[in-house]
């Protein structure tokens, strides 16, 4: 009996190695009671519950600690993929060439991140002033298939800021809405509801320091939450997404200003060319077709010095009457030619 009690410690250190190993199974002490008092076998009968109550202590935690590992390996493959996400929505937008074809560039890369985070809109708002007041303009948006079939804002919607209470000043603090539905206000509940909105991440755009807008991403079927680091990623991708529509609003703008430029320029009744600093004529308008009574563009900026006579009418060579001009400077002049 005494010898039987000494060695309860080692039976318990290998009870503990067994445990961690994944080994111990049914496990206890087991003597003959013939040769025990009544309160030996009872003290007996306490220790093997005792064991018991360790085993399966050492196991909880040997299961905690488990699924913390898994939770932890899925954590991280979930943020590789974010990571891989945003490397290629980058490479896609790299590729394009020219703002012309941005759209298209923007649509696929914000489909690689519909798909590979699982939700069913991703969205871009823009902040538009009117009339002294802020308001958030949907200018893109990507949808699942689940969600081509529910209800949702179209693209170039309005919203003033004044009818989303705390939107304005949480995202200019910088902060972000990422929650399900059910834990918003009221009235955002009213809102988003509207659109079959079960979940929703709301992140703040700042270019150039300026409030810009806000990128989203929209679950119509689950009810989820990012994890901080997932949040932190989706801030780079969103920005990298924000810069390229910034791009390529500002390269619609320069468009359309040099639409409207060459439109002034041929409702003129006098003919006007555009140089280069080499003296290479670029461009020029309606009224020379008139005037020098050609129909051909690329054969007139080719003779164009044909059409000039060798002297001006202040008496100076034709060829001399074209003023140099530096990189900073620009000129104009006026020249009489002749037709073809």
């Amino acid at each position: 009996m005494g010898e039987d009690l000494k060695n309860t410690s080692r039976l318990l250190h290998e009870l503990e190695r067994l445990t961690f190993a994944g080994e111990a199974g049914d496990f206890g002490i087991v003597l003959d009671d013939s040769q025990l008092s009544g309160e030996e076998a009872e003290a007996i009968r306490l220790l093997n519950i005792a064991i018991e109550k360790y085993r399966y202590s050492v196991g909880s935690d040997l299961q905690k600690h488990k699924l913390a590992k898994e939770r932890m390996a899925e954590t991280l493959t979930h943020r590789e993929h974010l990571i891989s996400t945003g490397n290629r929505a980058a490479e896609i937008l790299l590729s394009t060439v020219d703002d012309i074809n941005i759209n298209a560039a923007l649509m696929s890369s914000m489909e690689v991140v519909g798909r590979s985070t699982g939700v069913d809109r991703v969205q871009i708002w823009c902040n538009e002033v009117i009339k002294g007041e802020l308001y958030f303009k949907k200018e893109y948006e990507w949808s699942s298939d689940a969600g081509k079939v529910i209800s949702s804002a179209p693209v170039g919607m309005k919203y003033p800021y004044r009818d989303r209470p705390g939107w304005g000043n949480l995202f200019l603090s910088g902060g972000y809405i990422n929650n399900p539905l059910a834990d918003l206000s009221l009235n955002d509940q009213k809102f988003l509801g509207a659109f079959d909105v079960k979940s929703i991440v709301l992140i703040p755009l700042f270019l150039q320091n300026q409030f810009w807008g806000f990128f989203g991403l929209i679950d119509c079927r689950n009810e989820r939450y990012f994890a901080e680091d997932e949040i932190n990623i989706l801030r780079s991708i969103s920005l990298m997404l924000a810069s390229a529509v910034n791009r390529s609003m500002q390269a619609a703008k320069i468009r359309d200003a040099n639409e409207h430029t060459k439109l002034l320029l041929d409702a003129m009744p006098l003919c006007c060319h555009l140089w280069d600093r080499s003296l290479n004529m670029f461009d020029f308008n309606e009224a020379n077709y008139r005037f020098f009574q050609i129909d051909n563009r690329e054969e007139f900026m080719t003779h164009y010095f044909d059409l000039s006579p060798e002297y001006q009418p202040d008496g100076t060579k034709s060829a001399a009457s074209f003023p140099v001009t530096s990189a900073a400077n620009s000129c104009s002049f006026i020249t009489v030619g002749s037709s073809l």
